[in-house]
């Protein structure tokens, strides 16, 4: 499965944003991909940043970091009502990664810690927000390690953003939601042993053995689509970009008639050839006109 229209792949995987250094001209596109694609990065975005800024929190936990301390510029700390319930707390707004956040996101830890194989934390958002847009849904790690490898099971369960939103004939704003559905899992290849340090963690993402990998949909399900990982994608915090190596495929559809897709299968590799530096290549398709865009360079603006 490869498909997507080129614009919707600014969507590329958790948390990716395209720039310049294209070769090749793909104007060709509908400007409802582009909108749902900006606004699944951000749903990824928001998922996979909210499990760094918890995990990072966890193992200073786990590593007896005393009580309150900062994370993305937030406050972590417990909740005195619940001992095994963490508040991260942005206050009525807080700036940090180019954006104001508000609200808290809570973390509730199920088992001994959260290093121990078989806990797990529940991530929730409460009254959170991202530059005055909410924020909905929750997100699981689960600690799946064994003798050999660190592994977390990662599960994002219906986590809703809005878009910037139009207006109807009436003047008002009219909101679009986009509900994003993901199983992963996340296995460190490197920096395990120093759990109280990420900056040298490296672990490789997969889709979950068994699951769907990535499922959204946007507009009240009239658009859905797919992602799948079918090389890991590699990550390592020691690189600006983090992720160095890997390549997905990606497949949507739409419920309206006619389609305003236009390329309908597209893979993303993230070259593993350039070292650390943020340089991928697509192959775009159109199997139903046989329409073919090959080999184009892109870069991406992190992960």
């Amino acid at each position: 499965m490869r498909k997507l229209n080129y614009k919707f792949l600014s969507l590329a995987v958790a948390a990716l944003a395209f720039t310049a250094c294209e070769e090749g001209d793909l104007t060709a596109t509908g400007e409802v991909e582009a909108a749902m694609g900006e606004l699944y990065v951000n749903a990824e975005a928001t998922a996979s940043q909210v499990f760094g800024n918890i995990d990072e929190a966890m193992r200073k936990l786990d590593n007896g970091d005393a009580l309150p301390y900062t994370i993305d510029a937030a406050t972590f700390d417990v909740d005195p009502n619940d001992a095994s319930r963490y508040i991260l707390d942005y206050g009525t707004g807080t700036n940090t990664r180019g954006k104001v956040v508000k609200g808290q996101v809570i973390a509730s830890l199920s088992g001994t810690d959260y290093l121990a194989t078989g806990s797990s934390v529940d991530i929730t958002y409460d009254n959170y927000f991202e530059d005055d847009k909410p924020v909905m849904g929750n997100v699981v790690a689960t600690n799946a390690s064994n003798a050999n490898d660190t592994v977390f099971d990662l599960d994002i369960n219906n986590l809703a953003i809005q878009d910037n939103g139009e207006q109807d004939s009436d003047g008002n704003m009219v909101y679009k939601t986009m509900t994003l559905n993901s199983e992963k899992t996340l296995t460190w290849t490197e920096g395990a042993n120093t759990p109280s340090d990420v900056s040298d963690d490296r672990y490789e993402i997969a889709d979950m053995a068994g699951s769907t990998g990535t499922v959204a949909t946007y507009d009240d399900n009239q658009f859905s689509f797919n992602v799948t990982i079918t090389s890991p994608l590699k990550i390592d915090n020691s690189c600006q970009y983090r992720l160095t190596q890997g390549v997905i495929d990606l497949d949507i559809s739409t419920t309206k008639d006619p389609s305003p897709l236009t390329f309908t299968e597209a893979t993303i590799d993230f070259r593993e050839d350039d070292g650390c530096d943020r340089f991928l290549t697509l192959d775009l398709y159109n199997p139903s006109t046989e329409t073919r865009l090959s080999d184009l360079t892109r870069q991406f603006g992190g992960f």
